[in-house]
């Protein structure tokens, strides 16, 4: 959006209302320039201070891969291994090195499984953590859950409560 023309509106006071003009140049001009100044400074502090802080996360994230980067390597083939001991189909290991306590993720089955710390926790707790998410139903989100909003739903359910009663023979 662009700003307000403040001339159109010093000429309208002029013409109209020419008594009040004195005081306007007086005391709100200045004050306007002021508070639009305040406000450009503000911005270009907040500018700033987004640009340090993106500067400190690369920095850092530099300074992290250089330290997790041989620890994955270590670890990845055996993680790999216990994770396709445990589940059927696992998809590609996703691990951000950047992080200061990487998380392992990976998909089976159309499931994302997320696995935190991984470089700084020992085989057995991890494996005894993807065993649990074994037997362990997949979460319903939010996102995921179906709603038939009472209706009933298209196999079976006549939406009374009862369950399925579409095969019973009376």
């Amino acid at each position: 959006m662009g700003e307000f023309d403040y001339s159109v509106l010093e000429i309208l006071m002029l013409v109209f209302f020419w008594p009040v003009a004195p005081f306007y140049v007086i005391f709100i001009k200045p004050s306007l320039r002021q508070a639009e100044e305040e406000k450009r400074r503000l911005m270009r502090e907040e500018d700033e201070r987004r640009e340090r802080w993106r500067a400190e996360r690369r920095k850092t994230a530099i300074e992290n891969r250089k330290i997790n980067a041989p620890r994955w390597k270590k670890k990845k083939d055996k993680l790999a291994e216990i994770a396709n001991e445990i589940f059927t189909q696992v998809g590609d290991f996703y691990i951000d090195l950047d992080d200061v306590r990487p998380s392992l993720k990976f998909r089976v089955n159309g499931r994302g499984l997320v696995y935190h710390n991984v470089l700084g926790r020992t085989y057995a707790e991890i494996k005894l953590e993807m065993e649990a998410d074994k037997t362990r139903p997949p979460s319903k989100s939010r996102s995921s859950r179906r709603y038939d909003w009472g209706l009933g739903s298209d196999v079976g359910d006549s939406g009374s409560g009862l369950g399925d009663t579409a095969d019973d023979d009376g």
